[in-house]
């Protein structure tokens, strides 16, 4: 039993000595690690690292929405081809002029109209991270970014796409390991705003710039408006159509009934690899470290402004007076919901001026257009009308 004892003993004591000469056989990386956590209201993270926020405009355009194709003779059965060409052949007298008109169309390709959305607002966010210390040593190793509504949460955010960034990446690391994925980018949309993290998963300095395409959504009280649109104002030749047959339709849009601009504030988290010292030589073993971790803010974004807000409507107005409308189920300025429809109608509104003074109702009688203020429509307002912004 005592000789067990004494072999356990020498296999012990040999152990631990071959673990002493491991330990310092094996160098530390660094002299010194330490992390240091600032609070959240001493805001110190901003001597190592800043964080600037933009938002600007992307296309609203809406979708195409598909056409009603056009109608000819061979959308006719055979019988109503034979009516046709018999028709046309009455009227026509030299084969030329028949084959002209076989050759138009019956129907023109109809595009049903789809109100503009007032409420959705389509922005590019770009966020410029910097590192403020200039040490080659220093980088930052992680961001979280954080987008919160000042307004009481009218503005909501429904989608954040394309999200993508620039870095300073490695060289090293990136020809060692190719195939890596040096930085990972996530984003997670909150009840009140969005939170966009950045972290680096190699050696490198997150340095650089993280931009979104982020869809927001107006939720605040809202204004409704009947806007118009015009159909059938030429036919086939081209000719001016009468007032009484051309085609009106309408609709309600929602308007945001807001006079200020939505803003969101902004803050960031930031963790920080620091080199207090020993970073003049190439070695590591003479780095004093610090992992900085605190939170930072930036200023207030203004993602839309109070004029995108603003109605989006147009209307025909000669400065002094407005074209009003007057129709089966409502009545009031006449409004368009784009400027492409208002710049349809004056024109064939102003080619047609002799046609509507003689008789102000339309599409069939169901519409009647009149002037804002003592209601008479002259010569001189149709000559004198501009498209106005409502």
């Amino acid at each position: 039993m005592q000789q067990f004892v004494r072999v356990s003993l020498v296999v012990c004591t040999t152990l631990s000595l071959g673990s002493c000469f491991l330990a310092k056989k094996l160098p530390a990386r660094y002299k010194s690690y330490a992390v240091r956590n600032y609070s959240a209201t001493k805001d110190s993270i901003k001597y190592f690292v800043s964080v600037v926020g933009s938002a600007t405009d992307l296309s609203n355009k809406p979708k195409e929405t598909p056409s009603d194709p056009a109608k000819n003779i061979f959308s006719l059965s055979g019988e109503g081809q034979k009516q046709l060409i018999e028709a046309i052949a009455d009227n026509e007298e030299s084969t030329d002029d028949i084959y002209n008109k076989l050759a138009q169309e019956i129907i023109p390709a109809h595009k049903p109209h789809v109100a503009s959305n007032h409420t959705k607002f389509n922005k590019h966010l770009s966020f410029s991270i910097d590192n403020l210390h200039l040490s080659p040593a220093d980088r930052i190793m992680k961001v979280n970014i954080s987008l919160r509504p000042t307004d009481g949460g009218e503005m909501k955010v429904v989608s954040c796409n394309k999200l993508s960034g620039d870095y300073r990446f490695s060289g090293a690391q990136i020809k060692s390991n190719p195939g890596a994925q040096p930085v990972s980018l996530s984003s997670v949309i909150t009840a009140d705003g969005l939170d966009i993290e950045v972290v680096d998963r190699s050696d490198n300095d997150l340095t650089g710039n993280v931009t979104a395409n982020v869809e927001f959504d107006y939720k605040g009280s809202m204004n409704e408006h009947v806007v118009y649109s015009f159909h059938n104002l030429y036919n086939r030749e081209k000719a001016l159509v009468a007032p009484s047959d051309i085609t009106i339709n309408f609709q309600k849009v929602s308007v945001p009934a807001t006079a200020k601009d939505m803003t969101y504030t902004c803050t960031y988290e930031a963790t920080v690899r620091h080199v207090a010292s020993g970073d003049k030589t190439i070695s590591e073993a003479d780095d004093e470290v610090i992992v900085v971790k605190g939170k930072g803010s930036v200023n207030d974004m203004v993602v839309v402004s109070k004029g995108q807000l603003g109605a989006k409507l147009w209307k025909i107005s000669d400065e002094r007076s407005d074209i009003n409308i007057a129709g089966p189920l409502s009545q009031g300025t006449l409004l368009f919901d784009n400027y492409e429809d208002a710049k349809k109608f004056i024109l064939w509104f102003k080619k047609s001026a002799s046609s509507v003074l003689a008789n102000s109702r339309m599409s069939g009688g169901e519409y009647q257009i009149s002037v804002s203020g003592d209601g008479t429509l002259t010569d001189s307002f149709i000559k004198n009308c501009t498209i106005k912004k409502m």
